[in-house]
């Protein structure tokens, strides 16, 4: 059975949060000897890397002897708010999902992020997390950092090639009180269970009109996997009560998973759109929007085609209706793989910045695009699929070949043919062959 993209997203009017409100931060703990060193790892990493206001609540279970923990929380730093750590002792061990309903339960802030104990987090960590759930904080209700299985890595960034990548996850989350508490908490069924915890959160979040989405740029290090799962369960132990847990998801959502990272949303933002998010700077457009999801109302939003999002502009790329050097940055996300002429394009983006254009384009398998009207079959699939993702609320068909579909198959020479015969001198042309988008990363400065 496959998810059905084509239910209706939640269309609240988005409210941002005041930007000194506190987030509150959920550890859930489980005391044992042999974790201890990860776990620390963990709350040390929070301590240096957590630049915002936060609140800090560890729930741990099992208790036989914390104060290691109560003497690493005496020197939590008073920018913390509040300034003492809040620990929450349960005696009896609790299930991830219990634990971190006691700590929603706990707090009572809007933001709530969930960071498990085998986590090392990274510096602006939260930062990130936030300023991509407040690009529609009511549409994505839960926004994921990105996880590595790679403990070597001194400073990883989202260019480095990872052992194993993680791009959706439970893990390290920033989520909004209301969807979660709308949605019913955890399913605490799945802690007699391993596994499938966060595939049935996300299917309630999916199934009611959220559409989550990953944040690359925010980096954590898995330390060790499910390692207070495999420090309490033997090997058949922890094989059965996966089996348990993988049919409850499949007797409750009639799939095997929820192929979390697999799902066209999901895909683009932690990818390439975050990319351009981190890049941008100062008065930003937008161009070939498709929805303005990027950056919401930070920019001005422009397509061809017509969309309900903030700050929008109809208009074609080839002839923006702007007045030259009138934003800092200007984005083509994605762009010229579409148009007729994309050194037209990439020639206007440069008229109307003053400091810089972004551009992303896919480098696609040679088999994979290019669709022709001698496929028809594909060529309609493809276009239909366009439709389904982005949702316009009209579409503009005034060439015998739709721009919602591609025309080139873009290469590093072709690229930088395009951006000199545009007018650019110097720009940086970034390779990037990540789990879910091989292309290239451009920015250029006008």
């Amino acid at each position: 059975m496959a998810i059905n993209f084509i239910e209706e997203a939640v269309t609240e009017t988005n409210n941002k949060r005041p930007a000194n409100e506190p987030i509150d931060i959920i550890i859930p703990l489980l005391d044992r000897p042999e974790l201890r060193s990860i776990q620390l790892k963990c709350l040390n990493s929070v301590k240096e890397n957590t630049t915002v206001s936060h609140t800090l609540t560890i729930v741990i279970s099992d208790v036989k002897d914390i104060q290691w923990l109560k003497d690493w929380a005496n020197d939590y730093p008073t920018t913390c708010t509040p300034k003492d750590v809040k620990i929450i002792e349960k005696p009896e061990r609790v299930g991830l999902n219990q634990a971190i309903n006691i700590g929603v339960r706990d707090t009572d802030n809007e933001y709530i992020c969930i960071l498990c104990g085998d986590i090392k987090v990274y510096k602006h960590w939260l930062k990130l997390m936030r300023e991509t759930l407040e690009i529609d904080s009511k549409l994505f209700g839960w926004v994921s950092g990105t996880l590595i299985e790679d403990e070597e890595l001194e400073n990883p960034s989202p260019e480095q090639p990872f052992v194993r990548l993680i791009p959706f996850n439970l893990s390290m989350s920033l989520l909004t009180r209301t969807s979660f508490l709308k949605l019913g908490t955890m399913d605490t069924e799945f802690d007699k269970g391993n596994s499938f915890e966060d595939d049935d959160l996300f299917m309630r979040y999916y199934m009611a009109g959220y559409r989550p989405h990953g944040c690359s740029e925010a980096i954590g290090i898995h330390l060790g996997p499910q390692s207070s799962f495999k420090s309490t369960f033997s090997e058949e132990e922890r094989a059965m009560r996966y089996f348990r847990n993988s049919s409850r998801f499949y007797k409750k959502w009639m799939l095997w998973s929820a192929n979390l990272g697999n799902l066209p949303f999901i895909q683009l933002f932690a990818d390439r759109y975050d990319w351009m998010r981190y890049h941008a700077e100062g008065s930003i457009v937008d161009i070939g929007c498709a929805g303005g999801m990027t950056f919401g109302d930070k920019a001005t939003n422009v397509d061809v085609d017509k969309y309900d999002c903030p700050n929008f502009v109809r208009s074609k790329a080839e002839e923006l209706p702007f007045p030259d050097n009138n934003f800092d940055t200007a984005c083509l996300g994605d762009v010229l793989e579409h148009v007729k002429d994309p050194v037209v394009v990439i020639r206007e983006a440069r008229r109307v910045a003053r400091r810089q254009v972004l551009i992303s384009v896919p480098r696609e398998n040679d088999d994979k695009i290019i669709l022709k009207k001698d496929k028809p079959d594909l060529y309609e699939k493809e276009y239909d699929h366009w439709i389904r993702d982005n949702k316009p609320k009209d579409v503009t068909n005034d060439d015998e070949f739709p721009h919602l579909l591609h025309r080139r198959i873009y290469r590093h020479k072709l690229l930088i043919d395009q951006l000199k015969e545009a007018g650019f001198t110097k720009f940086e042309i970034r390779p990037v062959i990540k789990r879910y988008y091989q292309g290239y990363f451009v920015r250029a400065i006008c």
